[in-house]
């Protein structure tokens, strides 16, 4: 009799152990992974972003492609906003920091690097978790300037389906005209 209370013990807790730990894997920061597919009207241009929050959760590594601009990328961001929003700038992703460039050809990979909690500007300045969720739900824009469309030539929500989300009808933000 002790020794099946033993093994029903020791089955339990094992059983304890195996749950939390998928549920910790499962919690993983490392799972979150947003995209985003930039396009614009007026333009041949196309773009796309992608996000990847490291294991610790304390940076978000990302890659920025563009090609097929009308004309000399000056800077790109990431802004708060839905696909019916112009929002603030939110995290500065080419170049690094302000004030924009004299402008450059994108060809391709225009930009990759780090965001931080530093990075954070704006109305996420100390919301570092808020940004983090707000990766992959739609909340987020990134926005692609050029000397001919300083308010933004291409831009796409940032979510965790390639941000495949199409502005309300009417809207013309971001296609030769976003913020």
């Amino acid at each position: 009799m002790k020794m099946r209370r033993r093994w029903g013990w020791a089955a339990l807790v094992l059983t304890a152990a195996v749950l939390m730990t998928v549920k910790t894997v499962g919690a993983s920061s490392s799972e979150i992974r947003a995209r985003a597919t930039m396009s614009g009207e007026n333009t041949r241009g196309r773009g796309g972003a992608s996000f990847q929050v490291a294991r610790d959760g304390m940076s978000v590594e990302y890659h920025l492609e563009a090609a097929n601009l009308n004309d000399l990328v000056t800077m790109a961001h990431i802004h708060a906003g839905t696909a019916d929003q112009n929002g603030p700038i939110v995290v500065w992703l080419f170049p690094g920091a302000p004030p924009g460039s004299a402008g450059v050809e994108a060809r391709g990979r225009l930009a990759e690097g780090v965001i931080t909690p530093d990075s954070l500007r704006g109305p996420y300045a100390g919301q570092w978790e808020q940004f983090k969720q707000d990766l992959t739900t739609g909340k987020l824009y990134v926005n692609v300037h050029t000397i001919v469309n300083p308010a933004g030539e291409i831009r796409g929500q940032v979510d965790d389906r390639g941000g495949h989300h199409e502005p309300e009808p009417g809207d013309d933000r971001g296609r030769g005209g976003r913020r």
